[in-house]
């Protein structure tokens, strides 16, 4: 229920009191008086997703600390350890790729080589240069000096013979000499065409040779392509992983293997573990409220909502009495009504603006808010 606060106005010489249920007189000074609860608007649950051991807890339930205040010591060996072996994981990775970045193709010198003795063979047939038809080629030089030697002495014998100057014998003699030149030729010739016939079907050889060699290095580097974009793959995933692992000790309340206070004024409540236990991630330490953002949940009436309005002034007296004033001003009403203790109330957010280093929260206080009188 709500108590209302009457007081008379002396200037008018009025006395101001209630009438009937569904009547009463107020003037503009008069109060709505509710309960409050003093809460804050902001608080921060210290969570860490890594593994670590309890070493030493620093703070109770309920300390005030500021900013850099150790709260718990961590034992992080084991998990600088993980960090460390995923470290050495992408470091061997590395040197994988960078050896089978630096290992060349092993059928390269093979083709080389095709290439560089086909390419010498062509140029024999083009420029005639073949080191097996040269001494062909300067035998067939003599061989036609011969004939024509030959060839002349046979006709001159010939002329001889007719006028009865040599035998008949003599005369063969001259045509023997000159048949078996040219029959040395035509062998000559014969010859230099079956070295070209060779060359052409050596040149043949080498090209089909070449293209099966070429095949197995495609299919080789295609191998090593794979493997190269495996490893990066892996390297990227193992440099991710370190990053990842890194940015979980990368918090505002971690420093070194300690939870620390990340600002001022923080209560700390609801304290999780203890010293020597095991944490694993996704484990709460503690909760911590932040004082700076502390305010008063207020439970206005239902019946007694018109008369109160966000801006409104508002008197927070706590439990105690310290002869202090403790203002505030009403943030916002909810628009939503809620039951307690079968009553109907609309709750209320009221900002601390005087004397707030006197309340705690959790503490319940009474409010004296000026009732909005029409």
């Amino acid at each position: 229920m709500v108590d209302f606060l009457i007081f008379s106005l002396s200037a008018c010489g009025q006395n101001v009191n209630t009438n009937s249920e569904n009547e009463s007189l107020l003037t503009q000074e008069e109060y709505l008086n509710v309960y409050g609860d003093v809460k804050v608007d902001r608080s921060q649950e210290f969570v860490i997703d890594f593994p670590a051991k309890i070493e030493t807890i620093f703070i109770n339930d309920g300390d005030l600390v500021k900013k850099g205040d150790k709260l718990i010591a961590l034992d992080l060996k084991d998990y600088l350890l993980e960090i460390q072996l995923k470290e050495n994981e992408v470091q061997i990775l590395e040197s994988q790729l960078k050896k089978l970045s630096e290992n060349s193709n092993p059928l390269m010198p093979d083709i080389s080589r095709i290439q560089n003795e086909l390419r010498i063979k062509e140029n024999y047939l083009l420029t005639g240069e073949d080191p097996d038809l040269i001494p062909l080629k300067n035998r067939l030089e003599i061989i036609e000096k011969a004939i024509a030697i030959s060839q002349q002495e046979y006709e001159a014998n010939q002329e001889l013979f007719e006028m009865g100057a040599i035998t008949e014998k003599e005369l063969k003699q001259s045509e023997q000499i000159y048949k078996s030149n040219l029959k040395d030729k035509e062998d000559t010739l014969m010859a230099i065409e079956k070295v070209k016939s060779n060359r052409r079907i050596e040149i043949d050889g080498l090209k089909t040779q070449l293209e099966s060699i070429s095949r197995q290095a495609a299919n080789t580097d295609k191998q090593k392509l794979y493997e190269t974009e495996e490893l990066s793959i892996r390297i990227e995933s193992a440099k991710l992983q370190v990053n990842a692992m890194k940015s979980k000790l990368n918090r505002a309340f971690i420093q070194d293997n300690y939870i620390v206070a990340p600002e001022d004024n923080l209560i700390i409540y609801d304290i999780y573990c203890k010293e020597g236990s095991r944490i694993g991630p996704e484990q709460a330490l503690l909760k911590a409220m932040y004082q700076d953002t502390m305010m008063v949940i207020a439970d206005i009436p239902e019946e007694s909502i018109s008369l109160v309005s966000a801006g409104a002034e508002a008197i927070i007296v706590p439990p105690y009495e310290n002869g202090e004033e403790i203002t505030g001003r009403i943030r916002t009403i909810s628009n939503r009504a809620v039951e307690k203790d079968g009553d109907i109330y609309l709750e209320a957010i009221i900002d601390i603006e005087k004397g707030k280093e006197l309340l705690k929260p959790g503490m319940t206080v009474d409010i004296k808010i000026p009732a909005n009188i029409d």
